[in-house]
C-alpha cells in the first residue's frame, strides 16, 4: 500500500518543480536575446530573478539584481534600476538587515518619484510600512501605510 501511494505521490509534488524550470529558461531566453527590446529583457530577467533565485538563492539573487542595475543604467531604464533596487532591498529584509532594505527601498522612492510612477510609490511606501512596522516603529509604519493608500486612491 505504501509504495502505491508513494508511486502516486512523487510524480505530483515533483510535477511542480519540474514545470516550474521551462518558464525560467524561457524568461533567462528572453534576456538573453538581443533582438527584443531592452525594457522587455530587463523585465524578463526581473521575473528570472523573482521567480529562480530571490526565495531559495539570495547571493545569486543579489549577483543578478547587480546585473541587472548595470544593464539598465547603461540603457537609462529607470523600471529596470527600480527593480534592482527593489530585489536588493526584498533580499536585506529577508536576511533582517531592515536598515539597509529601509535605504535600498529610499532610493526606490526617489526613482519612483523622479519617474512619476505612482503605483510603484505606493508600492514602496507599503513595503517601508512593512519593515517599519518589524521595526517595532508603529507610528512611522501607519504613516508609510496611509501615504501607500493615498497614492492608489
Amino acid at each position: 500500500m505504501r509504495n502505491w501511494l508513494f508511486s502516486i505521490l512523487v510524480p505530483v509534488l515533483l510535477g511542480g518543480a519540474l514545470s516550474a524550470q521551462p518558464g525560467l529558461d524561457s524568461l533567462l531566453g528572453v534576456w538573453q536575446d538581443r533582438s527584443m527590446s531592452d525594457s522587455v529583457r530587463a523585465r524578463a530577467f526581473e521575473s528570472y530573478i523573482w521567480k529562480g533565485h530571490l526565495f531559495t538563492n539570495r547571493d545569486t539573487a543579489l549577483v543578478l539584481a547587480d546585473e541587472l542595475m548595470a544593464f539598465s543604467k547603461e540603457r537609462d531604464l529607470l523600471d529596470g534600476q527600480m527593480s534592482a533596487l527593489n530585489i536588493q532591498a526584498v533580499a536585506s529584509a529577508i536576511s533582517e538587515d531592515l536598515p539597509k532594505a529601509l535605504e535600498l527601498n529610499e532610493r526606490v522612492l526617489a526613482l519612483a518619484r523622479q519617474a512619476g510612477d505612482r503605483e510603484r510609490i505606493a508600492g514602496t511606501l507599503g513595503n517601508m510600512g512593512i519593515i517599519y512596522r518589524k521595526q517595532g516603529d508603529l507610528p512611522r509604519a501607519l504613516d508609510h501605510y496611509q501615504q501607500s493608500l493615498a497614492m492608489n486612491e
